[in-house]
């Protein structure tokens, strides 16, 4: 495969990360600073796909690690948003990796995404679980 359509599958790849964030962003269900993150996340995101497309190095700021989660119950639709952005960057990871003269910041990254994603996503869940009136039924 060539440089350029090494690229472009990352990118691609990046692009569907970014269109899962803005579904859960669309659901109006994250707020304060869960919200501020998965905004900065896509920000972030739109910067790498738009740097590998173009063939531009890019170094980014990598955030602080955390913990992997498994995924919960799902009382939340942008929960589940996060949780297909969690799986679809991981995919964009092994894109990315295929890439050469990607930054190892950029790897880093795109691939510490999945523990990000699956942090805000429980923590969606559980808001969400909290403001369901005690009673009701729940699967």
């Amino acid at each position: 495969m060539t440089d350029n359509l090494l690229r472009e599958r990352a990118a691609d790849a990046i692009e569907e990360v970014i269109a899962c964030t803005d579904a859960c962003l669309a659901t109006g269900e994250p707020t304060g600073s869960l919200r501020a993150t998965v905004v900065a996340v896509r920000e972030t995101l739109l910067t790498i796909a738009d740097a590998v497309r173009k063939g531009r190095e890019l170094v980014v700021e990598v955030p602080a690690p955390h913990p992997g989660t498994e995924a919960g119950p799902g009382y939340s639709m942008a929960a589940a948003m996060a949780r297909l952005a969690r799986a679809t960057s991981r995919r964009a990871g092994h894109e990315l990796r295929a890439v050469p003269g990607i930054h190892a910041s950029v790897l880093d990254y795109v691939t510490g995404l999945p523990n990000l994603l699956g942090v805000i996503a429980e923590d969606l869940d559980a808001e969400e679980a909290q403001s369901v009136p005690s009673g009701m039924c729940l699967p």
